[in-house]
């Protein structure tokens, strides 16, 4: 089964079922869960469809290893009651 062949609806369901294992807390945000996965599924959609072939898995290994990285950080600011700062450049 590829993106191309589910709907978004379809989409929206099987990260929310993924996201079961692990789950979001959507306490502190004003945002629902239901439109952040909806927005997000729909960004990566559109994003695909708009990807040659060949270079989707790397777009999306990519796209992976930065919303991993972003998840870590703020865990790690949030756990440790630090604000987001910007270092200044070196």
């Amino acid at each position: 089964m590829g993106i191309n062949n589910i709907s978004l609806d379809q989409f929206i369901e099987l990260v929310k079922e993924y996201e079961a294992t692990d789950p979001i807390d959507f306490g502190m945000v004003r945002i629902k869960e239901e439109e952040a996965f909806s927005l997000v599924c729909e960004h990566i959609t559109d994003t695909l469809q708009n990807t040659l072939p060949g270079d989707r898995e790397l777009v999306l290994a990519v796209a992976l290893a930065k919303a991993m990285t972003e998840s870590m950080i703020l865990n790690m600011q949030r756990t440790q009651n630090v604000k987001p700062t910007r270092l200044p450049p070196s």
